[in-house]
């Protein structure tokens, strides 16, 4: 819904090069509307009576410009509207993200986040090392180890866990060629499917992994952030 300043900016732009009678008119309408006495069919009413009482020479032009104020506010009403129904869309996937995060988090527990470089490939040193790290931690923690399901350190982190048989899942974030070519795949060191979550936006991916690394205190759940 667009506001009565909105309305009133549009109004006065159409008629900041009109006569002065014309921009009186569009500030006594815009006086009644803002004062709430008149609103609906009565202010159209007061529209047309006050073109009606301009010389004839302006009338033609005053009448040009009301249909040209009520196309632009139409077209502004509808774009106000896609623009809510969009924020409204893109709050319900999120609620829906978050809720698919909690749920993995609920049914793998929490225990260990890892983050890392994506473009970090089997053989190089870090991702050794990473794979080292995830094996040591696992053995020291027992707990479920977490990452970005992307590749890279997030995947050689999970492959050391994994192979000290540990548990592992992941929060991926779905991203399009153009920004991240790498991180389109989920890891194939994911048992099944059911072991990620797959988000359209950052903030429920970045939720879910702090709840996946911060066990409740009436748990024996064993986290961290590395």
């Amino acid at each position: 819904m667009l506001t009565i300043e909105r309305i009133g900016n549009i109004a006065h732009e159409k008629t900041e090069q009109s006569p002065a009678e014309i921009r009186s008119i569009v500030d006594r309408v815009l006086g009644e509307w803002q004062s709430g006495r008149l609103h609906g069919d009565a202010l159209c009413a007061l529209i047309d009576r006050e073109i009606a009482l301009l010389p004839e020479a302006l009338q033609s032009t005053a009448q040009a410009i009301r249909d040209d104020i009520r196309h632009c506010i139409l077209g502004a009403a509808v774009d106000a509207a896609e623009v809510h129904a969009g924020h409204r869309r893109t709050a319900r996937e999120i609620y829906g993200e978050l809720n698919a995060g909690f749920a993995l988090v609920e049914l793998h527990g929490r225990g260990v986040v890892y983050f890392g470089s994506a473009r970090t490939e089997a053989g190089d040193p870090f991702y050794e090392q990473a794979r080292e790290l995830g094996t040591e931690v696992y053995r020291l923690l027992g707990s479920t180890s977490w990452s970005g399901a992307g590749p890279g350190q997030m995947q050689a982190a999970l492959e050391g866990a994994k192979e000290a048989g540990g548990a592992i899942a992941g929060v991926k974030i779905r991203l399009n060629a153009h920004q991240a070519h790498r991180e389109q795949n989920i890891s194939h060191v994911f048992n099944t499917v059911d072991d990620v979550a797959v988000c359209d936006h950052f903030d429920p991916r970045v939720t879910s992994l702090t709840d996946a690394g911060w066990p409740e205190q009436s748990q024996r759940e064993k986290g961290a952030f590395i």
